[in-house]
């Protein structure tokens, strides 16, 4: 989906946080804090994906398959767009910056994983800031064997991985299947299913999680 498309979705996060903090918009991927406020940038896929309307939801971070689609649970030798993506994310990490977090959803924390794989393993190769911490919610194992090498030692930055119970279209073992590849990771698993969770346990582990980050104000 389009920055817009996630800022939309992502409207009941920001206001899990909206008595100690001020959003911005940027056309979805970043929140970054400026504390004391936090704002929010949200960045455009350069990918878009095939669809029958006009509308701008339809884009992605790397395709699957040769007519420009993606599949989570697609094993596949096929890859299209990543280096692309990679090369965005990094232009706004250098234009736009500095950020002290990642904030994704579905394919999105997928391909933010893989982007923490890079920057901690192919520092000289990244040569872009990086960032503090990650919010990933409903991030899974890329399937493509091109992507297989990034998959060696733990992740190191500290990472809130969040899925649901119930998720039919990102399975929660989908999810656990990536914790060996992080160093300390944290978890927030919620009873519902595709969607960024708002019930009280998540506004907790949300703000929580978030403090660690955030420097004192007087």
């Amino acid at each position: 989906q389009s920055g817009n498309g996630f800022r939309e979705k992502s409207g009941s996060f920001r206001k899990i946080l909206k008595n100690s903090c001020e959003f911005g918009k940027f056309p979805a991927l970043h929140i970054t804090f400026h504390c004391p406020l936090v704002s929010t940038v949200y960045i455009d896929s350069p990918l878009k994906i095939p669809c029958d309307d006009t509308t701008d939801q339809g884009r992605g971070w790397w395709f699957s398959k040769s007519d420009n689609s993606f599949r989570a649970i697609d094993s596949t030798d096929f890859l299209r767009g990543f280096d692309e993506s990679v090369e965005v994310v990094k232009n706004a990490l250098k234009e736009q910056g500095p950020f002290d977090g990642i904030f994704a959803f579905s394919q999105g924390a997928a391909f933010v994983t893989l982007l923490q794989f890079l920057m901690e393993q192919h520092p000289q190769e990244w040569n872009a800031p990086t960032v503090k911490f990650a919010i990933l919610v409903a991030t899974f194992k890329s399937r493509c064997s091109l992507h297989d090498p990034l998959y060696r030692e733990s992740i190191k930055m500290p990472t809130l991985l969040v899925y649901g119970a119930d998720d039919k279209i990102i399975p929660p073992e989908m999810t656990e299947e990536l914790l060996p590849f992080y160093a300390a990771p944290q978890t927030l698993v919620h009873p519902g299913g595709h969607m960024i969770p708002t019930n009280a346990a998540a506004k907790e582990a949300f703000r929580e999680f978030i403090g660690q980050f955030l420097p004192a104000v007087e």
